[in-house]
Order: C-alpha cells, then structure tokens, then sequence
C-alpha cells in the first residue's frame, strides 16, 4: 500500500459533507470517498427529480443561506468540503445577487452556526486560480497578491478572508485550493455552460462539428486532469499537520488554448472538424484573454503531492470515456 493510500484510508472513521457533492468535481470526490468511508453526507440546494441518489450516501437538501442548514452539517460533519457556489463568471456577472447569495451570504450563515457549534471543523474550500486576475508573471505562485477583477474571483476572495477569520478566531481549520482550469470525464449535469470547454471540444471533434476559437488562440492555460484535483482535496481533508492556507492546484505547465484544441482534434483520429478562429465576442471578458501557468510547489511541499497525468495522456483518456459514452 503506497503513501496516498495509506493516507485516505483514514478516512475510514471521518464524517464527510460534501456541498455542490453532485456537481463536476463533488461527484468524483464523493465516488473516491466512497471507497474509504460510509459516512458521506451530499448537500444540494433542492432535489434533482433528474438525479438519482446513491444509496451510500445520506442526503440533506436546503439554502445554504440558512444557518439552520449549516447547524445540520456541522453536527454531522468532522470535514466539510465546499463546493457548492456558482461556477460559471458569466452567469455572476449577470445574476450578482445570486452570486452573493452562493458565496458572501452562505459564509454568514456558516459564520453564525459555527460561533454556536461546541465542535472545531475541517473545512476544504474549492477557490480558483483566476483570483491572480491579470498577473503577467510567467508562473503564478501563491506568493502574488489576489486581484480579481471578476465579481466571480472577488466572491471567492471573500470567502478566503472569512475563512481566516474563523482561523484566527481558533473555529475552523480550512485549507482553500486554488484550481486552474479542471478537466477530464464527469457524469453531472449541474456543469455551467462555460465550464468543461474541453469536454465540449472533444464532444464536438467525435461528431465532426467545426470548433469556434476566439482570438488567436495563443493564451496560454494550465490543465489539470480531475483525478489529480480529486487526490489533491483527499489529502487537503485528511493532513491535520497543514492548516490555515491558500494553495495552487496546477499541473505546472502552459499549454495555449489552440494547441490543446489541435491535441484532441489530432487525438480523434478520422475526425472532420476544423478549428474556426473568430474575433471574441462583444461581451467577453478580459479573463478569458489572459495567460496563466501556475506553481503547484507549495501544496507538494506540504502534502507530498504532483499532478500525475499529462494534458497527452489526459486527453487519451477523456477520449475514451467519450468514445465509451457518444450519444449521436
């Protein structure tokens, strides 16, 4: 049994809550937790008629907004992974509220139900890599200065800085992971329409659809395949040594955007679909035009952690779960 195992497997005795649990990330997350504990508890807003619950896990639906809610999963919980906010900057930037609602207002309720709990929690926080806004640094440690300059990445910010101010006040031990862009296979129908581009990408090479590029396409990401984030919270949840801190969870590398849309049109080998360069649209944002590689030595020097998968063998295997699921 190698190190990583040995190390989930004391999970064995720890009751988990999993905010947004049926969501792209939470939905791997819960089925990798699942082989180490029983005691898995999904929170989502409302029940999903389209859904079905697994029947391993325990099931709490209400507004994260009530601390009433909160209380619940507190009295259930030894670590609570939150991952339920709004994922997609487009949908906040057109909803704000909402978007305060799913972030600002939700670390309220929390704020209350914790200051009343006689119980000391491990909170995981899904942030994003986006929060370094424009930094034109050619790789992003956790070192730089957060400047969001989306309503998406100042709502995360916000949730951070609560985070550490229950820290400081000796509440909550929290460990925040900074995700650059995810991808990789995912079986949940809850994904914002401007997440998962690769798997889109993928899906539209397979079906011989032409892909729209915006720009030149020469703006660089940093892909990180999903089992290697899921591995990354597993071990934020389970190191009690390492607390109270912001980390990067990043392959390391830049690849541009063109250049990942060519690998998966090369990698459907009798695929008809061209990549289309357009002008971006009217109403994109300047994040979406930005370059971004970021430095995961931190959280490897902390959790003994490397992404394991490269962006060649990730797509590999992103094709075949695709090929394995093509719906025409």
């Amino acid at each position: 049994m190698n190190f990583l195992a040995k190390s989930f497997h004391s999970y064995k005795n720890k009751k988990i809550v999993i905010t947004g649990g049926n969501g792209y990330i939470g939905s791997s997350l819960s089925a990798s937790l699942s082989k180490y504990t029983k005691n898995i508890c999904i929170h989502s807003r409302s029940k999903n008629n389209n859904l079905q619950e697994h029947k391993n896990y325990t099931y709490l639906y209400g507004d994260l907004c009530d601390d009433e809610i909160w209380k619940s999963i507190i009295n259930f919980a030894d670590i609570i992974f939150h991952l339920g906010e709004n994922t997609s900057i487009y949908s906040v930037e057109n909803d704000v509220d909402k978007s305060a609602n799913s972030s600002m207002r939700v670390m309220t309720a929390f704020d209350k139900a914790i200051k009343r709990a006689n119980k000391k929690i491990r909170f995981i926080y899904a942030s994003t890599a986006s929060i370094y806004g424009l930094n034109k640094k050619n790789t992003i440690s956790e070192s730089e200065t957060a400047s969001p300059i989306t309503i998406y990445d100042l709502h995360k910010q916000y949730v951070e800085n609560h985070l550490a101010y229950l820290a400081n006040n000796q509440l909550i031990e929290y460990i925040s992971l900074r995700l650059s862009n995810v991808y990789g296979p995912g079986n949940s129908i809850l994904q914002a329409s401007d997440r998962g581009i690769l798997t889109k990408i993928m899906k539209m090479a397979i079906g011989n659809h032409d892909i729209k590029l915006y720009g030149d396409g020469k703006y660089f990401r940093d892909y990180v395949y999903i089992d290697d984030v899921v591995k990354s919270f597993l071990l934020a949840g389970i190191n009690k040594y390492v607390n109270n801190s912001n980390f990067n969870v990043c392959y390391g590398e830049g690849i541009t955007v063109k250049d990942a849309f060519t690998e998966i049109l090369n990698s459907v080998h009798d695929s008809k679909s061209s990549i289309i360069l357009e002008p971006w649209p009217i109403n994109s944002h300047e994040i979406d035009k930005r370059n971004f590689v970021g430095d995961n030595n931190k959280f490897y020097l902390a959790f003994g952690w490397k992404p394991e998968i490269n962006f060649q063998k990730g797509i590999a295997k992103l094709l075949l779960h695709e090929l394995n699921n093509y719906d025409e």
